[in-house]
């Protein structure tokens, strides 16, 4: 996972709903963690999906869901060996 421009931290102000949120900070961005993960693959996922928002938004462009979803599941699905 190339995480180049991005800044990856657990943030325990998170909420129980609230798995991750991708943030604008100085020099880059920020993907904030919500450090209650029921396993790796699941972190993985989460990190996938943030980091997705947080390359279109480096590009300058809106971040839709679907396609950061899509992103996490996929390698959540390479994780667990389904792909």
């Amino acid at each position: 996972m190339n995480l180049r421009g991005v800044q990856p931290v657990f943030d325990y102000s998170l909420g129980a709903g609230v798995k991750g949120l991708t943030r604008a900070s100085e020099g880059g961005w920020t993907i904030r963690i919500n450090p209650g993960f029921q396993n790796e693959a699941d972190l993985a996922n989460t990190m996938a999906h943030e980091l997705s928002h947080a390359r279109d938004f480096q590009k300058g462009h809106s971040s839709a869901e679907g396609p950061a979803y899509a992103a996490g599941d996929a390698l959540e699905e390479w994780i667990n060996g389904l792909r």
